[in-house]
């Protein structure tokens, strides 16, 4: 799957570059992004504020519903919990430890299992709720998720809640977690109820397939956990290059609720299982079949007794229980910022496409908004296009890398988790480091490179881009045409390719990969159902990574 909305951004960035006939219009390409994204994203506007920010005080009022009530957890006395083994926990349990939140420690048992709200904690645009719960011996498994979880208003309103849960370090037959919602407090108080249901406990399977990675292309294979449905999947496509494997199939879904969707896997010669690096999506076909591929990172020694499996989880037990909070959140000016520092856009100048404006501290991170330089990012524009992979602030002499955080379809920004909590945010010197440049530049040359007569045997085609020499090898797949682009320059990134055919443009499929490569350095394309005989190539943008590169911009 594509791991974050930075990674999608970036390929459906690349899926509209194979879509032009002409030279890019990035304003235009951003707002059919943003069209393309509003499918995916439900959230209504969210309204933020330069006011400073008074804390959130919460009040937790646990209900007796099929479940057994307690006061305050004596067992967590004392108890130094690991939030940090949560994606932000360490952030939202600092809020909370700084007055920025509510500790609450209200506990209901139901189904023997004892569940801990520990605090609350939001910021302009989620509402964080710190959780734990004690088991019982429980049957293995790999991973634990919910059921279900409601959350609701007053006025009935269900919020949509998102759900981590990792085991507790710092406790044998524990887990915490965090439940985020959308942060919608518009006055100073806010009541909510939260149910959340039954214990599901998922063990990890894998079914051998009975053949070598390298030997499976186009070989159909039946998947026996279908329980009793026609479930299969074929590989499509096979390419082995500086120790990554990276396999694209053709897989049915899942049809059994009590199953996860499946990846593949290998199986080494020592019984080991070996999971995907990197996986992704890429389309559904018309026959339903999802199309995936997966990237694997192999020695030549393991690979050679290796065997493609493929792997699921299946529901191997379920503890039924229902745990029910209903609490009120106060909190006056509750969509407002600690501290924002206007910035000077002479300060912020930099050579990449992004403007930033203001430098915001919410309870919960560091935020800095960028938009595109419209100087920069127009249609007109000149090329090469700059952007950098790593953000990092320096806080103080103290560096944390930041994210990329998009809650909804107008607002962009990186995220930082302070390293520490200051009075005074405006005394303490940040500086932002942007560093590993990723450069797309426009092909000068206008020549196109000639593919002849390609067939099902593999030729070679060469030419030079800037300072890259690619290579090109192309051959036919059934009725589409296979291009493999590469370069020995570890600098190189990738293409945005078309065919010619008789002065008509076609594009390649939409196949995305990770913002740094598949680790290969080979960029696979597929031009579906080509023209036969003779056909030319034209590449119009390239993209080159410069890692050594860096810029500072002093903030404050």
């Amino acid at each position: 799957m594509i791991n974050s909305m930075e990674d999608q951004i970036r390929f459906m960035l690349r899926q509209e570059r194979q879509e032009l006939n002409d030279d890019p219009d990035y304003d235009a390409m951003w707002r059919r992004i943003e069209s393309k994204l509003s499918s995916s994203i439900a959230s209504d506007d969210v309204m933020t504020s330069a006011r400073v920010k008074k804390p959130l005080a919460a009040k937790i009022i646990p209900i007796a519903c099929a479940a057994v009530l307690l006061a305050a957890a004596p067992a967590m006395a004392g108890v130094t919990i690991d939030w940090g083994a949560l994606w932000r926990g360490e952030s939202i349990s600092d809020a909370i430890s700084h007055g920025l939140g509510e500790e609450l420690q209200e506990t209901v048992v139901s189904g023997n299992i004892p569940f801990t709200i520990t605090g609350v904690a939001a910021d302009d645009y989620f509402m964080n709720v710190l959780f734990q719960l004690d088991l019982p011996p429980l049957a293995d498994n790999d991973y634990i998720v919910f059921e279900s979880v409601q959350l609701t208003n007053k006025e009935g309103r269900e919020f949509g809640v998102e759900s981590q849960l990792r085991a507790d370090a710092s406790a044998t037959d524990s887990l915490i977690g965090v439940f985020q919602a959308e942060n919608k407090l518009g006055g100073n108080k806010e009541h909510y109820d939260l149910k959340v249901n039954n214990l599901k406990l998922y063990k990890y399977r894998s079914f051998p397939l009975g053949v070598n990675p390298l030997d499976a292309l186009h070989q159909p294979f039946a998947l026996p956990y279908a329980l009793g449905t026609e479930s299969g999947l074929e590989v499509t496509n096979v390419i082995r290059s500086k120790g990554k494997l990276v396999i694209t199939y053709e897989i049915d879904p899942v049809s059994h609720e009590e199953w996860q969707p499946a990846a593949l896997s290998i199986l080494t010669d020592s019984g080991d299982s070996v999971g995907e690096e990197f996986g992704v999506v890429l389309r559904t076909v018309p026959n339903g079949r999802v199309v995936k591929q997966s990237t694997f990172v192999l020695s030549d020694a393991e690979l050679a007794d290796a065997e493609l499996a493929v792997t699921t989880a299946e529901v191997v037990s379920e503890v039924k229980a229902e745990w029910r909070f209903s609490f009120n959140v106060d909190r006056n000016d509750s969509l407002e910022a600690i501290y924002v520092n206007r910035l000077n856009e002479a300060v912020t100048t930099n050579d990449a496409l992004m403007r930033f404006k203001e430098l915001v501290v919410t309870p919960i991170d560091i935020r800095l908004p960028f938009d595109e330089d419209p100087a920069k990012s127009a249609g007109g524009a000149p090329y090469p296009r700059i952007e950098y992979e790593k953000q990092s602030l320096i806080i103080d002499g103290l560096e944390v890398e930041g994210w990329l955080g998009t809650p909804d379809l107008n607002n962009r920004y990186f995220s930082f988790q302070p390293p520490e909590w200051y009075d005074d945010w405006s005394q303490v010197p940040i500086t932002l480091k942007l560093s590993e440049r990723l450069v797309t530049d426009l092909n000068d040359k206008t020549s196109l490179i000639a593919l002849r007569a390609p067939s099902s045997e593999s030729q070679r085609a060469e030419t030079r881009i800037g300072s890259f020499k690619l290579h090109i090898d192309y051959y036919m797949d059934g009725d589409d045409l296979i291009t493999e682009t590469s370069s020995e320059d570890p600098r190189f990134r990738s293409v945005t390719p078309y065919l010619y055919d008789e002065g008509k443009k076609i594009v390649p499929q939409f196949n995305p990969a990770p913002p740094s490569g598949n680790g290969t350095g080979i960029q696979v394309d597929r031009y579906t159902s080509a023209p036969k005989g003779d056909l030319e190539l034209r590449i119009l943008l390239y993209e080159w990574s410069d890692p050594d590169a860096s810029t500072e911009l002093n903030l404050q």
